[in-house]
């Protein structure tokens, strides 16, 4: 039998400078070295867009269907759809 991966949800904080801070991040060339420094770049675009998106996105992400309605899950398009996120 081979192996199965198991993906779990991202996490996304809100504050990569306070990420920053914890991890003693205390400038470019250490982020730019670190393992965080992908997650980090992609928790900033995430609230930024937060930002900008009415309402602070909400309505955006549907509950997991996997999860049986715990937590975010794939965005979702305004309108109809045939997916199971519909």
């Amino acid at each position: 039998m081979g192996k199965r991966l198991v993906k779990s949800p991202k996490l996304y904080l809100r504050d990569s400078g306070l990420v920053h801070a914890l991890l003693g991040l205390r400038t470019l060339e250490d982020l730019l070295a670190h393992p965080v420094v992908g997650r980090s770049y992609e928790g900033f675009v995430v609230e930024n867009l937060l930002r900008v998106l009415p309402e602070g996105g909400r309505g955006l992400l549907l509950p997991h269907p996997g999860r049986g309605g715990g937590g975010p899950g794939p965005p979702s398009a305004r309108g109809g759809g045939s997916g199971p996120w519909r």
